[in-house]
């Protein structure tokens, strides 16, 4: 895999941590991240697929629980499924009736494994009440689910704890009723919801001050989660599949991820990172300011020093320098290139986009670290 090797020095008098070193590289990959994640996104929708198909887990996953089975999930295998609730709930981008009721199985799953261990009932036996609430659920089904598994729990819970018996029905009926709540509200609005599809489709924002939470969610869990897993859904294979399977599979990280190549503990630090070219559109944010710097410095330092091995090296970083503008360049045609009909779509992808852009430059800011130089490497690191 092609790649860039960053040469960064910290512009500061003490010597950096290896924590503030890894912290750096934490936030600078979920940027790096993140930018791949809108660039399928941006292919996606250009492609065709609905945001209704479109979902993000509300919690981070952990770099370090790589599991590759996460990259193609079946829906209706309550073992894949339950792979997703060891993480989090899904946000759908757009609502319907499949996801709005598709979160609430989670959140009453969640909420049951969070709530009735307390009384000895195993976080471990929840499988089954994913399988039972797969089979369907809406606000006039959801008694029978509730009577089933209510009636499963607290038999196995009389076993242990008989006293515990009257708090634990409560706790679980307050978890049904809220779901409920919630289905039924989603029934209430869906004329309204529906509307706001279409009007979406002209307007970049949701006018619907009331309607507002079924929309918004997406982005704030996509700006809040460090390292967000986004599915698109397949309806008719009855499948989920993920973005950037680097996320779970090492074996495909090299193009969408950050990564140290060496770091020297001198005064000051010295690190070295390497990036693939793809993602060398939102690392320009850290050359804007170092790149032609350095080539000037270099013009500079040949006028003095005529060695041809230098005069090489001027040459290589002009190269290269004007190959990252192209880049950037073929980049932004094939962005334009990648229409998106949808007004608030492409309205939201460009704000999303600018965040991650915006919060490369503040690392910098924060961090102060200028590139010294920068040189292109053919390996994988």
């Amino acid at each position: 895999m092609e790649k860039l090797e960053l040469h960064l020095k910290r512009n500061q008098e003490y010597r950096m941590s290896v924590w503030e070193i890894s912290r750096f590289l934490m936030k600078l990959n979920s940027s790096f991240y993140k930018n791949s994640l809108l660039n399928e996104l941006r292919t996606a929708f250009s492609d065709g697929i609905r945001p209704e198909d479109v979902f993000i887990m509300d919690s981070s996953f952990k770099a370090e629980n790589i599991n590759d089975k996460l990259e193609r999930i079946e829906l209706n295998s309550a073992s894949e499924m339950m792979q997703l609730v060891y993480i989090g709930k899904p946000i759908f981008l757009y609502p319907s009736a499949e996801n709005v009721q598709l979160f609430e199985i989670f959140s009453i799953v969640e909420k049951i494994r969070n709530r009735i261990n307390q009384f000895g009932y195993s976080k471990r036996n929840t499988d089954w009440i994913l399988s039972e609430l797969l089979n369907g659920i809406d606000f006039e089904s959801i008694d029978k689910h509730q009577e089933i598994i209510k009636s499963e729990i607290l038999m196995e819970i009389k076993k242990k704890r008989e006293s515990d018996i009257d708090k634990a029905d409560s706790i679980l009926s307050d978890i049904f009723e809220k779901s409920k709540a919630n289905l039924k509200d989603y029934e209430k609005n869906y004329i309204a919801i529906e509307e706001v599809k279409k009007s979406l489709s002209n307007h970049t924002e949701v006018k619907n001050k009331k309607l507002k939470d079924y929309f918004n969610k997406f982005e704030y869990y996509f700006n809040k989660v460090s390292r967000p897993l986004i599915y698109i859904v397949d309806r008719k294979a009855g499948t989920c599949s993920l973005l950037v399977e680097g996320q779970v599979n090492k074996k495909k990280a090299d193009e969408n991820f950050v990564q140290l190549i060496e770091y020297k503990k001198i005064n000051p630090d010295f690190v070295s990172i390497g990036v693939s070219l793809i993602g060398v559109p939102l690392v320009t944010k850290l050359l804007n300011n170092s790149s032609q710097k350095l080539v000037d410095e270099h013009i500079r330092e040949s006028i003095e020093l005529t060695k041809k091995k230098q005069q090489t090296e001027i040459l290589e970083q002009e190269k290269l320098k004007a190959e990252i503008e192209q880049l950037k360049l073929s980049n932004q045609a094939s962005r334009d290139g990648r229409k998106i009909n949808n007004s608030y779509l492409k309205h939201q992808l460009m704000l999303l986009e600018k965040k991650q852009e915006d919060k490369v430059a503040e690392l910098q800011k924060t961090y102060k670290f200028e590139i010294t130089d920068f040189k292109r490497i053919d390996r994988t690191i």
